[in-house]
């Protein structure tokens, strides 16, 4: 990796943190996560591409139980796996787990 890839990366690293910090106070739902922060970053921290995310976002794919728990992950929880999949996981607010990693 150049040194240049590398600044980069670790400049969109502390920019995502960031976002995240401001998003946990906000408390938001994937939708507007995305509108106040782009699919990019989301995307990149998924490993997807950001067409992947913009389906999700208008509805296009559902999310699947396992994206909604790297989703919740990669948003530090901001996006909760049940706000996304309330059929799997339950009601937002209610803990149930059903073993998708």
């Amino acid at each position: 990796m150049m040194l240049a890839d590398a600044n980069w990366l670790r400049d969109e690293l502390e920019l995502l943190t960031q976002c995240l910090a401001v998003a946990n106070l906000l408390g938001m739902d994937l939708i507007s996560y995305l509108d106040e922060f782009g699919n990019r970053a989301l995307a990149q921290a998924l490993g997807v591409t950001p067409s992947l995310i913009s389906q999700w976002k208008t509805g296009r794919r559902n999310v699947s139980p396992e994206s909604a728990i790297r989703i919740e992950r990669a948003t530090n929880s901001t996006v909760t796996r049940a706000e996304l999949r309330p059929d799997i996981f339950g009601p937002p607010g209610e803990s149930r787990d059903q073993g998708a990693a």
